[in-house]
């Protein structure tokens, strides 16, 4: 054990002990402005205008992070106007980018729940428990979905689609 400490101690050393060569760049990330006034938009119930700015800002530079925080945002917008198909294609790609981010799971399960399609609904609200297991979003859009699963009951009625007012989204932060 003393001698691996030695070791480690040592390599330590050694690297200090080089001059370092490359120039050093300090970068500051901050959050896209475009995703913020995109954001902003969905806020205060201007969609289209959310809309054309978030997708401006997918064509700028970001960071994978920026990158799935506006395929989320864009998701969220578009549950909003109840354009469920393609909420659930920014949905999957803002979980594609980022797949430990519980908010995407979440507004992904109200995709399915505004199309009705329960049991996905719920895997993916799960799937974002065992992400965030303390997360009060989530735990409220499940209780929405199990008394919604409740009064759609008889299983041979297809359930209707859902109100998207009725459902907790989370926008990036």
């Amino acid at each position: 054990m003393k001698t691996a400490r030695k070791i480690i101690v040592g390599c330590l050393l050694v690297g200090l002990s080089h001059a370092v060569s490359a120039d050093m760049v300090e970068i500051i990330l901050q959050p896209s402005s475009l995703i913020r006034r995109g954001n902003s938009y969905i806020e205060s119930g201007e969609i289209e205008k959310a809309k054309e700015t978030l997708s401006r800002a997918l064509k700028s530079s970001l960071t994978s992070r920026q990158r799935a925080n506006a395929h989320n945002s864009l998701c969220v917008a578009n549950i909003k106007e109840e354009a469920w198909s393609e909420a659930m294609l920014q949905c999957d790609a803002a979980i594609e980018i980022a797949p430990t981010n519980w908010r995407f799971f979440n507004n992904r399960g109200n995709v399915y729940l505004g199309l009705g399609q329960l049991d996905q609904a719920r895997e993916s609200y799960r799937r974002g428990l065992r992400i965030a297991p303390k997360s009060k979003t989530l735990a409220t859009n499940v209780a929405i979905l199990e008394q919604y699963a409740q009064k759609t009951k008889p299983k041979y009625m297809k359930p209707r689609h859902m109100k998207p007012r009725h459902i907790k989204y989370e926008k990036p932060t």
